[in-house]
């Protein structure tokens, strides 16, 4: 097509006629034309052509469908992602492989985070927390603030501990042994033998992969029938913390067998064990009653010795019954808990 034209005015009705059909001609041939015109109705072009068309201060993409002036619109800026300038998108966009963010980090709460970021404020192999310190472990925690802990051993009599790798600081509870109930003296039922002091969730320093020392106190003896004393509950420890054992109970006699002193607490965060019943002068009196166990070790009469306090709770013994040979019943043994 030739598209030369002879045009000498126009403001000459004919030669701006001329000027229309050209462009129309021209819009007809191409595959892409750019106008400030809405193409529907307006622009007359092949079948498939397309058109950018600026409408106000927003772009819009057109096709022709009937190679006429029918257009039928694609799409407009608002329904495209932008290669530049800022942009919000609606709805759920699922993206089939990984995008890759800027080289720079985080500053505000919604923004997103590289791998490398997180690994760099969130490892434990280079033992960083999530505030940064070089602390060789992570400290994890609930909404309550409060430990979440990974691991437990429990030792119910003496033995070894040895910290995990990475472990920096373990929580101990733990319990001495009871003190042992008093044997019987000929009318008169004996004391009952006192509870040891315990500790529950105490903080600990440890060195990982280090080993330390756990003793777990044995309940006191209980007494034999006659003027006797019964034996103190053993101390519960670890490492350098330890609890102390419940005292046995009293002698009776002309005067009721007093029951056994609690053990006494020693560092902060502990508690005191229990004194045990006296006896009432016929029944042996009961053995205290520790944090770990609500069973009472009871003293009995008419010669039957003492019960004695469960085993790994650090419960008092019973008293010894009145009359015959009645002995005190045997203090419960410690326990200590490490969790980490």
């Amino acid at each position: 097509m030739d598209y030369k034209l002879n045009i000498e005015n126009l403001n000459n009705p004919a030669d701006l006629q001329k000027l229309k059909s050209a462009i129309s001609e021209l819009a007809f041939d191409l595959d892409a034309i750019y106008t400030t015109t809405a193409p529907n109705l307006n622009i007359s072009a092949r079948q498939g052509v397309r058109a950018i068309y600026l409408n106000g201060a927003t772009y819009e993409y057109w096709v022709n469908v009937d190679g006429g002036t029918v257009w039928q619109r694609q799409a407009g800026q608002s329904d495209v992602v932008l290669l530049t300038g800022d942009q919000t998108i609606a709805g759920i966009k699922t993206f089939t492989s990984i995008p890759i963010l800027p080289a720079s980090d985080p500053t505000t709460d919604h923004q997103a985070a590289r791998k490398l970021y997180v690994d760099g404020k969130f490892n434990t192999t280079t033992g960083h927390d999530h505030d940064g310190v070089d602390s060789k472990a992570v400290s994890y925690t609930n909404l309550d603030n409060k430990p979440v802990l990974a691991g437990i051993q429990i030792f119910t009599s003496d033995g070894t501990f040895v910290a995990p790798t990475g472990v920096t600081k373990v929580y101990l509870t733990m319990v001495a042994g009871g003190g042992g109930g008093c044997g019987a003296n000929g009318s008169y039922g004996g004391g009952g033998g006192g509870s040891g002091s315990f500790l529950i969730n105490y903080p600990f320093t440890v060195v990982p992969s280090s080993t330390y020392a756990v003793v777990v106190g044995a309940g006191g003896a209980g007494s034999a029938y006659g003027y006797y004393t019964p034996g103190t509950g053993g101390s519960t420890s670890f490492s350098t913390v330890s609890t102390v054992g419940g005292t046995g109970g009293g002698q009776g006699g002309s005067t009721p067998g007093g029951g056994g002193a609690g053990g006494v607490s020693v560092k902060t965060s502990k508690f005191d064990g229990d004194k045990g019943g006296n006896n009432n002068g016929t029944s042996g009196g009961v053995g205290a009653v520790s944090v770990f166990s609500s069973t009472v070790a009871g003293g009995i009469n008419d010669g039957t010795p003492g019960t004695p306090g469960t085993a790994n709770t650090g419960g008092g013994g019973g008293g010894g019954g009145n009359h015959g040979s009645s002995n005190g019943g045997t203090g419960g043994s410690g326990i200590c808990i490490v969790m980490y």
